[in-house]
């Protein structure tokens, strides 16, 4: 029989190995939501099993309990349509399983030190202004034909909406950044400018100047470069 020390040695080693990796999932998660889905499914349920097992480990109680909110937030929401014999799409109850995810992020920035955070921070501010830089030369016609994405057909990736034109000019594409998809642009760069903002406020000095300039120029994007302005209200 293993002895009871060895394996609270292990349950401990554990614990501390997945809060070494938790902030490379984060990461991976806040910056593929800028990126595309697949890499974002993959930083978020990389997310969800180190948090789950770090928090098992050393903080069963509240785990649970934010978990348990998680389940039954989505029990909750699926109720009305099971009342009304509206029964969801196997595709329908994975984006209701997205809400789970939820108490994820949460515990991961209550566990990450400070340091790990602004890092995590910096890299997806890094590809917000990359995405709003790719935004912005779909938006002028400075961007590769259509043809060029080719070879890259294999990941479904909308390739094709970013050369939609815009309305009244000519040469000028309806720009949708790293996600090729206006909508989808708009809305998550309006929830990034709004958390940058809101982070900038509670700055001081150059990091302040830094993030509200890095706000406003993903209002600004969404706005003036991505026609999607209803987008950012959702």
């Amino acid at each position: 029989m293993v002895p009871l020390i060895d394996l609270e040695t292990r349950s401990n080693a554990a614990a501390s190995g997945a809060l070494r990796r938790l902030p490379l999932a984060f990461g991976i998660w806040v910056c593929g939501i800028q990126i595309g889905e697949p890499v974002a499914a993959v930083g978020a349920w990389l997310t969800l099993l180190l948090v789950a097992i770090h928090g098992f480990q050393r903080a069963r109680l509240s785990c649970w309990r934010v978990y348990g909110f998680g389940v039954l937030f989505v029990a909750w929401s699926l109720a009305a349509p099971l009342a009304a014999m509206r029964f969801p799409t196997a595709f329908g109850l994975a984006r209701w399983a997205d809400f789970l995810l939820i108490p994820a992020a949460a515990a991961a920035v209550q566990w990450l030190p400070r340091r790990s955070l602004e890092r995590v921070a910096v890299a997806g501010c890094a590809v917000f202004f990359v995405s709003m830089v790719v935004a912005f030369c779909q938006h002028i016609g400075a961007w590769p034909s259509l043809s060029a994405f080719e070879p890259l057909h294999w990941l479904r990736i909308g390739f094709a909406r970013v050369y939609e034109a815009s309305p009244g000019e000519s040469g000028r594409y309806m720009a949708g950044g790293l996600l090729f998809h206006r909508l989808k642009f708009a809305n998550v760069g309006a929830v990034v400018s709004l958390l940058v903002f809101a982070s900038g406020l509670s700055s001081t000095g150059w990091r302040r100047a830094l993030a509200v300039a890095l706000a406003v120029a993903g209002i600004a994007a969404i706005a003036a470069l991505a026609y999607a302005r209803a987008a950012s209200v959702a």
